[in-house]
């Protein structure tokens, strides 16, 4: 069985779970996650938007979105006193961006460049947003298109290589 589809999930979870800003990766639809749930923060949510079947490849278009939980400080003069007034937009933009990066370097030339998928383009494109959701979350939304030839993969789900 062809197990393209765990490799892109799978590896790009593993992967976003060992860095330092990433306390929790989900998948498949947004509404579905509890983002009331404040230990889950920051989150990494995944979701693969279509597949496309080319000759011999498969292109995943994903859509990630790395976010955390705005937090308002009402004293003034504080930790958190930028251009946005009292809270750590910034902090998150700052971590979140971090996070993309990190992924989107080590897909292209680092340790992920091994796995049996690449980078469609060299270019990876993020857009910052702000209140976003119910509980007032600011991160990044990026895509990215990962292409896995035919035949190519890790290990299928219970772990033997194919």
């Amino acid at each position: 069985m062809n197990n393209q589809f765990y490799d892109v999930i799978d590896t790009t979870k593993e992967f976003l779970l060992r860095g330092p800003f990433t306390n929790t990766v989900t998948f498949g639809n947004i509404d579905e996650v509890d983002l009331a749930k404040k230990t889950i923060f920051p989150l990494v949510h995944i979701n693969v938007d279509n597949v496309i079947f080319n000759g011999n490849v498969a292109a995943f278009e994903l859509k990630l979105l790395a976010m955390d939980i705005v937090d308002v400080n009402n004293n003034e003069g504080d930790e958190y006193d930028y251009f946005e007034g009292n809270t750590n937009v910034q902090h998150i933009l700052n971590a979140q961006m971090s996070v993309l990066q990190r992924l989107y370097t080590e897909i292209s030339r680092g340790e992920l460049r091994q796995q049996p998928f690449v980078l469609e383009d060299d270019i990876l494109t993020a857009q910052p947003f702000q209140d976003r959701f119910k509980n007032t979350l600011a991160g990044w939304t990026c895509r990215m298109n990962l292409i896995i030839p035919e035949g190519t993969s890790r290990t299928n789900p219970n772990g033997t290589e194919c």
